[in-house]
């Protein structure tokens, strides 16, 4: 995203309608782990060499992620 164009967490942190940044942070949460899995089962398919080492990077998130929200 262009740093001209401001995300909708920072429209909704903006105008101050702070009830509505729960539900965006829940769907950007469950976007990253599509992403990850996705990216993951890609790599695996490609046979790429360092997938256990990056899929490591996406459980680190992940985890850290989820503690902040509870999953």
């Amino acid at each position: 995203m262009s740093p001209k164009t401001p995300s909708k967490l920072e429209k909704v942190l903006r105008a101050g309608h702070l009830a509505e940044v729960p539900a965006i942070v829940d769907f950007l949460q469950r976007y990253a782990l599509e992403h990850f899995a996705t990216e993951e089962r890609e790599m695996a398919a490609a046979g790429y060499p360092g997938l256990a080492a990056h899929a490591r990077l996406h459980s680190g998130s992940s985890t850290t992620s989820c503690a902040t929200r509870r999953c």
